[in-house]
């Protein structure tokens, strides 16, 4: 499937599920429910089945790749920071910096690989993003809260957080991956049809998020821009010359770009809300979610077009 299909894809889902919460189709907390679902139970079935389904990392660079995930997390913190200083370190800088180093990279990074790269893909990408969604979960803590010296770490909540379904998939399916084990091939379908309702209801996850703030907002927090500019452009550019300075094959390459293409994740709210900061910086945090996410319908499929010419794949 083409990019520009994809990208019209994408868009379609998220205006289904913006629309889903705008007309109050479902009572409750219908989004809150199903992102779990999503999360516990429908992504850790693609991610499972996107390793142990392959054979024997089917020529998969696998040190490369994990090389590449470090690299990634400490090359966009570096930038996150220089702007968190020049942003004045205040709540915004924050949310800057937080914006610069994660990107939605589960309810938007694997519908799109999974539409562009099939399971090979996703193979890969399940393994770039393991490291990152590891330090991804610990991350609010140090670079969100407000006063982290009246906050006491708690190690246990910290160990509890990094390990949940989509983290405990990707092991089991590196087990059965290296240890050369398929489940029945009942089992296996129902897997497999299990994962692949992830990436729509993802987007329409995504979609829904949306909701709850109006575009108009964009306009009237000006300020959340710094953050988008650095998430929509300045992550991919960075991304885009370390990737084309590496050895690594370009199937590599196209995978772990996407990474750095996709917008601001859209847990930044949650994640503000529980590190304890302002309802200010929140509201900011809402609306960086919602602009970023308009606006990477354009800038994704625009980056990943580029660094296909620029390798000619």
């Amino acid at each position: 499937m083409s990019i520009i299909s994809v990208s019209l894809e994408f868009a379609l889902l998220v205006f289904a599920g913006f629309l889903i919460m705008r007309i109050k189709l479902f009572s409750g907390d219908f989004r809150g429910q199903l992102s779990k679902f999503v999360i516990n139970v429908l992504l850790p079935c693609m991610i499972a089945r996107s390793l142990y389904g392959r054979e024997s990392g089917g020529g998969a660079d696998i040190p490369m790749i994990l090389l590449l995930s470090a690299a990634t997390i400490i090359l966009l913190f570096a930038v996150g920071q220089a702007a968190f200083v020049l942003l004045g370190r205040g709540d915004i800088a924050k949310t800057a910096r937080f914006s610069t180093v994660f990107g939605n990279f589960t309810f938007i990074g694997f519908p799109v690989v999974t539409e562009l790269y099939g399971q090979s893909g996703l193979f890969t990408y399940a393994l770039f993003t393991l490291p990152i969604r590891l330090v991804f979960y610990a991350a609010p803590y140090f670079l969100l809260s407000p006063d982290r010296s009246s906050r006491r770490f708690d190690l246990k909540e910290a160990a509890r957080q990094l390990i949940n379904p989509p983290t405990v998939s990707i092991a089991v399916g590196l087990i059965m991956l290296l240890a050369h084990i398929r489940p029945p091939q009942f089992v296996d379908a129902a897997v497999n049809a299990l994962g692949s309702a992830a990436s729509p209801l993802g987007m329409l996850i995504v979609g829904m998020g949306m909701a709850d703030a109006a575009p108009k907002l964009i306009w009237q927090r000006r300020r959340v821009f710094s953050a988008v500019l650095l998430r929509n452009f300045a992550a991919p550019a960075v991304m885009l010359a370390l990737l084309l300075l590496i050895p690594a094959d370009v199937h590599t390459r196209q995978v772990v770009f996407t990474y750095a293409a996709v917008p601001v994740p859209s847990l930044l709210t949650a994640f503000s809300v529980n590190a304890g900061r302002t309802d200010e910086a929140c509201r900011d945090a809402s609306v960086t979610v919602l602009a970023s996410t308009l606006l990477s319908v354009i800038t994704l499929p625009c980056w990943i077009y580029l660094l296909k010419i620029l390798l000619k794949a």
